[in-house]
């Protein structure tokens, strides 16, 4: 009894944690006004914990693209050691270095791309830090520093129809902070511990 009980607290109390945070892509920083509130390009996607899972995903009619300067981002704390890796597209790596992105300001790292004529509608990749693990999504989210601009994600948008190219930003806060399918795994099991000691509770009844 006691050990389902135990259970179901550690499982609830970790669950929590574990979240995506999600961000619209809805502000543009250059006068071809590619993304806004009312007319957002896309999306960009951060779940995991030590290791970070960054999930864009355009619009219909959007791309993601650039030479250094595909997706710009900061962490918090140490950016020693930071590793970039596991593209979901072998067009762009994580060799952009850091730099000004468009006028938002200048980031720690930048994911580097093909160029225009390459634009993607989705892209992922992975983040880690080894020498100092993340333990959130939001330990990439210190955003840029010395920018006329805000934002916590720079990315090098181009609208496929019109062919404007723009570095746009994502609003803060995100727009949704959901339990990752992980998270969702631990909430069912600790459904099931609290059932099962009903279970037994009923049976000594």
């Amino acid at each position: 009894m006691k050990k389902y009980i135990s259970v179901s607290v550690l499982v609830l109390a970790i669950a929590p944690f574990a979240s995506a945070r999600t961000f619209l892509i809805d502000r543009d920083n250059s006068s071809g006004a590619v993304c806004s509130v009312v007319n957002p390009c896309g999306s960009v996607t951060v779940t995991g914990t030590s290791t970070l899972t960054v999930s864009i995903s355009m619009n219909a009619g959007f791309g993601v693209f650039g030479n250094n300067d595909t997706f710009g981002f900061s962490t918090v704390g140490s950016d020693a050691g930071v590793s970039i890796s596991n593209f979901s597209s072998a067009l762009f790596h994580g060799n952009g270095g850091s730099g000004n992105e468009g006028g938002w300001g200048s980031f720690e790292f930048r994911v580097d791309g093909p160029g225009g004529s390459s634009a993607v509608q989705n892209l992922s990749f992975d983040i880690s830090r080894p020498s100092d693990p993340f333990t959130s999504p939001a330990d990439i989210e210190a955003g840029a520093s010395g920018g006329a601009g805000s934002t916590l994600f720079s990315l090098h948008v181009r609208n496929n129809t019109s062919g404007v190219a723009a570095f746009a930003g994502v609003d803060a806060p995100p727009t949704t902070v959901t339990p990752e399918p992980a998270s969702l795994g631990l909430i069912v099991l600790a459904g099931i511990a609290l059932g099962l000691f009903r279970r037994r509770q009923n049976a000594k009844a």
